[in-house]
């Protein structure tokens, strides 16, 4: 730049001839100008650019917590009419992931469980198409409706939302009806464990753990709550709350971890749950996922949407 200033400067520099000079020297404000412009912009613009290239690139930090994980939750109703396609489903989905043990656990015990890859099969979307009720089920206002085909299709779907889930933190699903009384069995390989309970209706637990590669960990663990509403003591934020309800028994010797990616589905069936079966033999299965009719199951899906924890790009995590 000094090299091209001076450069400049000795371009108008006057010489011995008269004429000459007068010239020159007319020309000595424009190349001022043209100077002062070069020393302003010229050589601001180019310390711009290099400061530019220097600069590191960096994405705006997201103001979601890395923990956060969003699933979608679906409880389906299907009824015994629909056996086959649900038994051909079954026959789909990818009980690998889990291991060896954990599946025959949940064999004794008449679950099933899997997960179906971001492109579901198109038996399942046949199972999950709305349907015409009976009209031999329906009450005496709604069955002239339905005789006259002026009822909407009904949803199988009881539950559907998508839940935003921090890391560790519980979501509970309702995937029964109430039932006045019931009981139940847990089979073990070496025995059972029997229970019984008033009031009572079964969920699930969910937990999700994400992980740096934006997968996620399920934990999933059967619940029964029963009994009155009562107040609770409990702690959150390291200080004591009071809440108000059931009292409750986690079935943790038939819940299950297993690992979820981005569009896949965990499915959990009841197995054989129209099948007439022993008094205890599967029972807890079809209680876990059952309805006050006994020609119907239902269906448990757990979708990963998104994971914030996604740090492909951070090498300083691996």
């Amino acid at each position: 730049m000094k090299s091209f200033v001076f450069a400049l400067f000795s371009i108008g520099t006057p010489s011995a001839s008269p004429w000459q000079r007068g010239s020159e020297f007319r020309t000595l404000p424009v190349l001022a100008l043209i100077t002062a412009l070069a020393i302003t912009s010229g050589c601001a613009n180019w310390n711009a650019n290099n400061e530019t290239r220097s600069r590191a690139f960096k994405l705006n930090s997201s103001t979601t917590s890395l923990d956060s994980v969003s699933i979608e939750i679906a409880v389906a109703q299907l009824d015994s009419d629909q056996a086959a396609q649900l038994e051909q489903l079954l026959g789909m989905i990818d009980q690998q992931k889990l291991s060896l043990d954990i599946r025959q656990q949940l064999d004794r015990n008449g679950l099933v469980c899997g997960i179906m890859s971001s492109r579901p099969p198109a038996v399942f979307h046949e199972l999950l198409q709305p349907f015409v009720p009976d009209p031999e089920t329906l009450n005496i206002a709604a069955r002239p409706l339905a005789l006259a085909g002026l009822l909407d299709p009904v949803s199988r779907l009881l539950v559907h939302q998508r839940v935003s889930n921090q890391g560790g933190e519980v979501y509970p699903v309702g995937t029964s009806d109430l039932f006045n009384h019931i009981e139940w069995v847990v089979n073990h390989a070496d025995g059972q464990t029997p229970g019984e309970a008033s009031q009572a209706r079964c969920f699930f637990d969910i937990t999700t753990y994400p992980s740096s590669d934006g997968s996620i960990t399920l934990d999933l663990v059967p619940v029964i709550r029963h009994g009155e509403t009562l107040p609770q003591i409990g702690v959150a934020d390291g200080s004591f709350v009071m809440n108000r309800g059931q009292r409750q028994v986690n079935l943790d010797d038939v819940g299950i971890k297993i690992q979820l990616r981005a569009g896949q589905t965990l499915v959990m069936a009841a197995t054989d749950p129209f099948s007439d079966l022993g008094p205890t033999q599967n029972r807890l299965g079809r209680q876990l996922l059952s309805s006050e009719k006994p020609d119907e199951t239902r269906l448990l899906l757990v979708r990963l949407v998104q994971t914030q924890m996604d740090d492909s790009f951070d090498y300083s995590v691996q």
